[in-house]
């Protein structure tokens, strides 16, 4: 899923980066002497518009073709739905506290 999820949002904004996993953000700021307090991970199920508002039309067609070409596996960790017509997701936060060691 942490390939899919960075694809979409590169298709969704080219400026993006990485979406890093916890296991990421604990190693990038232990690795700058930061002690992590607290890390909370959270999902949020989101419409698929979040991902396609004010994208351009050739980004929401990668975006579909993506989502098409999911494996079963894959849409059941995403919880891909359709609820009222709209396409719903999962999209993945963490909140970190960390203070300087």
């Amino acid at each position: 899923m942490d390939a899919c999820m960075n694809e979409l949002d590169e298709y969704h904004d080219a400026s993006h980066a990485r979406e890093y996993r916890p296991s990421e953000w604990r190693a990038m700021l232990r690795s700058t002497r930061f002690g992590v307090e607290e890390l909370k991970v959270y999902t949020r199920h989101r419409p698929l518009k979040a991902l396609t508002d004010g994208v351009s039309e050739d980004n929401v067609h990668k975006i579909r073709e993506r989502l098409d070409s999911l494996s079963t596996s894959e849409r059941q960790a995403l919880s891909l739905t359709e609820e009222g017509g709209d396409i719903y997701l999962n999209h993945w936060f963490v909140m970190i506290a960390a203070t300087k060691e």
